[in-house]
């Protein structure tokens, strides 16, 4: 499929050169190539797995923003923390229950499956988040999906912003796909100044592709269990014009997750969680629509 894509664009080029003015022949190598690229990553199958323990209250929002753009998804859960020091008893409920809200809402199944994950105590933060994350993968490529991306459930991204990244992903033989992430404040409507964090995309897969732990293959601070291992052709690309706006802060119960995440702050010295300061956040537009799942200024 894709040699008669790349003939379709090189058909495309040779039929442009016939074209004198010089407008129009843009305007018709543009049109074109949009069309074939349409075309072609709409025969691809776009898989996302959330990995999922707390904040759950944020997750179909999250769901809602990517759902148009996706063609799988699944969401791998946990119903205690990694280190087994807290639980969320409710969380299988809340997922089965989400499932059929969504099935009925639009009439077919938006959440694909649903897959349970037992931590291992005797393994460290990381190693028992890769095994999740790949569990997930495993389920994306028994769904035949050809490119496949792992979320979290404080995770969103804009539908235009997937669409343009997906058609660039095509059009550039892109194996691997990062960009940049946005952080909140206690709200969503505090967003950050700036951001100096990046995050795994969308990545192809196949039948021996696997999430690994490699610091080689990180870029700058990117979460290290979400990277697709590399082969001999990879072609990495960072995507400027695509954002993860990561809802950090916000949680109906932050003190599960920082119970939850103390490994990560204890080593780190306490700099993940430490204070908010307002004064590098602005004040945006809740534009996720959070506000209609719960009432996130109590939880401040």
């Amino acid at each position: 499929m894709i040699i008669l894509y790349k003939l379709k664009i090189f058909y495309t080029k040779i039929k442009a050169l016939f074209i004198c003015d010089k407008e129009k022949r843009r305007e018709f190598k543009i049109n074109n190539f949009e069309k074939y690229t349409n075309e072609e990553r709409l025969k691809k199958k776009w898989g996302v797995s959330y990995c999922v323990f707390d904040g759950e209250e944020l997750l179909e929002p999250s769901i809602l923003s990517i759902m148009n753009n996706v063609d799988y998804i699944n969401i791998v859960y946990s119903d205690k923390s990694y280190l087994c020091n807290c639980t969320n008893e409710n969380i299988k409920t809340f997922l089965y229950n989400l499932q059929e809200k969504l099935k009925k809402k639009f009439g077919r199944d938006i959440i694909n499956d649903i897959i349970f994950y037992e931590p291992n105590p005797k393994l460290d933060f990381q190693k028992n988040e890769l095994k999740k994350r790949n569990l997930g993968l495993k389920y994306a490529k028994k769904a035949k999906c050809d490119y496949f991306m792992t979320m979290d459930a404080d995770e969103f991204y804009l539908t235009d912003e997937i669409l343009h990244s997906q058609n660039k992903i095509i059009n550039e033989g892109i194996t691997h796909s990062y960009c940049p992430v946005i952080s909140y404040g206690t709200t969503p409507k505090k967003m950050k100044l700036y951001y100096i964090t990046a995050v795994p995309f969308f990545s192809k897969i196949n039948m021996f592709s696997r999430l690994i732990n490699s610091k080689k293959h990180r870029i700058t601070t990117v979460d290290p269990t979400r990277v697709i291992n590399f082969t001999l052709f990879s072609n990495s690309h960072f995507l400027i014009n695509c954002k993860m706006h990561h809802m950090i802060y916000i949680r109906k119960n932050i003190d599960r997750k920082f119970t939850s995440m103390n490994f990560i702050y204890k080593n780190h010295g306490g700099g993940y969680f430490s204070n908010i300061d307002d004064s590098i956040y602005s004040d945006v537009e809740d534009i996720f629509g959070i506000k209609n799942y719960f009432d996130y200024e109590k939880n401040k």
